[in-house]
């Protein structure tokens, strides 16, 4: 499945597990033991998604006021953040308003 702006995201709490140390976290699949390192807007990216499933605009929305941030540059940085996780395994798309769009 293509990811979009309109993507709805829900990241994999059940087979990740998370550990946190000074505002940076590492992510570790159970399943394949692939780990992630995070820095602290990836960190608030995934505890975004694993709130509950959320778009990508809305991602990069809540990303973009709580860093104080240009909404335009970090769309591109959630999108791209978002799309390592589902070459991973470790995010789905759960539905995608605009089917057949280029990843973002």
């Amino acid at each position: 499945m293509t990811l979009t702006l309109a993507s709805i995201v829900a990241v994999d709490t059940t087979n990740v597990t998370i550990a946190e140390l000074g505002g940076e976290a590492v992510l570790l699949h159970a399943g394949t033991g692939i780990y992630f390192s995070l820095n602290s807007v990836g960190l608030r990216t995934w505890k975004l998604a694993a709130e509950q499933q959320r778009t990508v605009e809305a991602l990069a929305t809540e990303i973009a006021k709580a860093f104080d941030c240009n909404l335009d540059d970090v769309r591109n940085d959630v999108a791209a953040f978002v799309s390592t996780l589902l070459d991973y395994g470790l995010a789905t798309v759960v539905n995608s308003s605009l089917p057949g769009s280029p990843r973002s």
